[in-house]
């Protein structure tokens, strides 16, 4: 501590009354909110990104091991992969999204010589809207995942398509409806989809629904 001294009695300048004499040492301030992450969220933007990936495979027969085949004449793979994702935001919730897988590859195909060097696939492009930001709507093709994924398929009820273990880069497409979820809060969740891949008709569309709920932490 500092200890303050003055000859002649002198009336120390510092005196705990002139320090301490108002009643409020703290003064209240205006709280400031952060704002930017709603307004990221809320705000229009067009993103534009995705991914770009190169394969190559080289097959070793077993002619050639055994001396009776050339090293050039082992078959291989190449193609260029690449992921390319639209992200459309506009104002009160509404948003379009876009997936669209291109892939090249300069080789023939022995199997199918129809095949294109050149393939693309639309594997998402759907819109998502609100009412009141109380029910959620998104139409369109879209990947549904409603479940806990094991390994390398999720536990979804809509996709069509189921993925290969003996052929993890498959292409997984989405389904063409409509997906409604009804949020009360994070207690229950109501889910709803109607499937119209394919369907010529209306008596032809699929729907399935889901319910959840959350149960308290000290139920027995």
């Amino acid at each position: 501590g500092v200890v303050w001294a003055q000859e002649g009695g002198e009336e120390d300048p510092f005196s705990e009354d002139d320090i301490f004499s108002e009643e409020e040492s703290v003064v209240a301030i205006e709280e400031k909110t952060d704002d930017s992450i709603l307004e990221a969220v809320t705000g229009e933007s067009t993103t534009f990104s995705g991914e770009v990936s190169a394969n190559f495979g080289y097959d070793v027969t077993r002619k050639c091991l055994e001396g009776d085949q050339d090293w050039g004449e082992n078959p291989y793979s190449t193609s260029v992969e690449s992921d390319l994702l639209l992200d459309v935001r506009l104002t009160k919730g509404i948003k379009s999204f876009a997936d669209l897988w291109v892939s090249y590859s300069p080789q023939d195909n022995e199997f199918d010589p129809d095949d294109e060097h050149l393939q693309t696939t639309l594997k998402e492009f759907f819109v998502d809207a609100n009412i009141k930001q109380k029910v959620y709507f998104r139409f369109g093709k879209q990947n549904l995942k409603w479940g806990r994924g094991y390994l390398w398929n999720p536990t979804d009820l809509i996709s069509e398509d189921r993925k290969d273990f003996s052929d993890i880069d498959a292409r997984r497409e989405g389904v063409y409806g409509l997906k409604m979820h009804i949020p009360f809060g994070t207690t229950w969740n109501i889910y709803g989809f109607m499937n119209v891949s394919g369907a010529n008709r209306t008596d032809e569309f699929a729907v399935a629904g889901k319910f959840e709920v959350l149960l308290p932490k000290d139920i027995e």
